[in-house]
């Protein structure tokens, strides 16, 4: 994970997630599903990390108009809703979600334009990641972490590209990350990140 910040010359004060994030990634079903090296991590992450701040709404009127708005998208959950109202008091902010279906959801309501605009070309999915993380790291070494979790703990997309488990080369695995990129890409007029 720090190889994938220094990347992008990004530190923890700077990385900001939602309370109930924190403690997700910081709690027992963390600790219960993964083993003591993923759960050290990922608490080690959670703890690093900003809060988003609660949101003040009195008198905001154009924060509640976008809550309102969002409320109603079936597919952008209310975490989501809060990460894109904050995104008005910021232009140097970048999105990282591995929710294809809020993704897609963002783009398919015309409703949601002006949101759509301030977060086009910001946005990371899960699969960038794992590309960064291949780049920085070697693929033997992320072939490593996702095959010794368990497949009802890896992202389905990403099971699918290492989906050869042990046996997964490194340029299958790499098309199959573009190739989902390409797709979301595609479905999501350009609101993920260009490298």
């Amino acid at each position: 994970m720090q190889s994938v910040l220094n990347k992008w010359s990004v530190d923890f004060k700077n990385i900001f997630v939602l309370k109930t994030a924190r403690y997700q990634l910081a709690g027992n079903s963390v600790r219960v599903k993964y083993s003591p090296d993923v759960s050290e991590r990922s608490t080690h992450f959670a703890v690093q990390c900003q809060s988003v701040p609660t949101m003040n709404l009195i008198g905001d009127s154009i924060a509640l108009a976008e809550l309102d708005l969002l409320k109603q998208v079936l597919d952008i959950d209310i975490g989501e809703s809060q990460l894109l109202v904050e995104t008005r008091n910021s232009t140097s902010f970048e999105l990282v979600t591995g929710d294809k279906k809020f993704l897609r959801a963002l783009v398919q309501h015309n409703q949601l334009s002006h949101i759509r605009e301030r977060v086009q070309g910001k946005v990371r999915c899960l699969e960038q990641i794992v590309l960064d993380c291949i780049n920085d790291n070697g693929f033997d070494w992320v072939k490593n972490q996702v095959v010794s979790v368990s497949d009802t703990k890896v992202d389905q997309a990403i099971q699918c590209c290492f989906g050869s488990g042990s046996q997964a080369n490194e340029q299958t695995v790499t098309d199959a990350l573009n190739a989902y990129i390409h797709d979301l890409r595609s479905q999501t007029c350009n609101l993920l990140v260009i490298p």
